[in-house]
């Protein structure tokens, strides 16, 4: 879970700081996991669907949902696990959400906003619940 969070943050700078995702940390974050297969440590498979779902959406409404936002996820998915990456997505969406309403009612929304670290503070909150026994 902590790897996710880690890369989720590297990616998110990269996100803030440029509005894309360099595919080096993405290949990076790949090989990652095909060494955490390699050594027995396992990778969620099925933890890869949210991002499936996100990069077949970001096709659907022709990218104005950012592709690199769901190789993030997909990628997160696969270290995380399904039911962690579902966790991280919630409360991404529900602050990126909240980020926005507050930005309209000031008048200083613009048109597209980086999702990534909506996604990476999500995932330290999980990793931090998950380390705390579910008590946040």
């Amino acid at each position: 879970m902590i790897e996710a969070a880690l890369m989720l943050t590297i990616c998110a700078a990269e996100d803030l700081r440029s509005m894309k995702v360099r595919r080096s940390w993405l290949y990076l974050w790949a090989l990652a996991l095909l060494c955490r297969q390699a050594c027995g440590c396992g990778v969620s498979v099925g933890g890869a669907a949210p991002g499936l779902v996100w990069l077949a959406a970001s096709a659907a409404v022709r990218g104005a949902w950012g592709r690199g936002d769901g190789w993030c996820l997909l990628l997160c998915g696969m270290t995380a696990g399904t039911e962690n990456t579902l966790r991280i997505l919630a409360a991404a969406s529900l602050s990126a959400a909240a980020f926005v309403f507050l930005c309209r009612r000031r008048g200083c929304a613009g048109d597209t906003i980086p999702f990534v670290p909506f996604l990476a503070g999500a995932a330290w909150l999980v990793c931090a619940e998950n380390y705390l026994g579910g008590s946040l």
